[in-house]
């Protein structure tokens, strides 16, 4: 997997939290739908990234009969909602510089930044 370095890179502290949407519906064949709240530390790439991780598995998972035969919950719908919710979140330490949220670096001090220990170079998202 291409993208092995980074994901040991990132702990389950550094990911997006969810919370659950009581409003949405309650279907039997999926999990309970959770929004999506964001960590303002994380670029687009990065985030977009994970996302598609995320739809990677439920689209396996989906048209996989063997894995949905084998029991326990449902992958979680996670949704975007609207209005976006957000929070500082915990950021990863050693990412590359595109991993981080550019605006977010530029309300941190020196000193934070340094400790972000930040890679050279930029992440190749694709």
């Amino acid at each position: 997997h291409e993208h092995r370095l980074l994901l040991s890179k990132l702990e389950p502290v550094n990911h997006s939290e969810d919370e659950t949407d009581v409003e949405g519906p309650r279907r039997r064949s999926r999990a309970n739908r959770f929004r999506i709240i964001m960590c303002e530390w994380m670029s687009t790439g990065l985030r977009g990234l994970l996302r598609s991780f995320d739809e990677e598995y439920i689209d396996d998972w989906e048209m996989s009969p063997k894995k949905r035969r084998k029991g326990g919950s449902a992958p979680r719908e996670r949704v975007v909602p609207t209005p976006l919710l957000s929070t500082l979140g915990t950021a990863a330490v050693g990412l590359w510089r595109n991993c981080y949220n550019e605006a977010w670096l530029a309300t941190l001090r020196p000193h934070d930044i340094r400790d972000l220990r930040i890679l050279p170079g930029n992440y190749d998202f694709n």
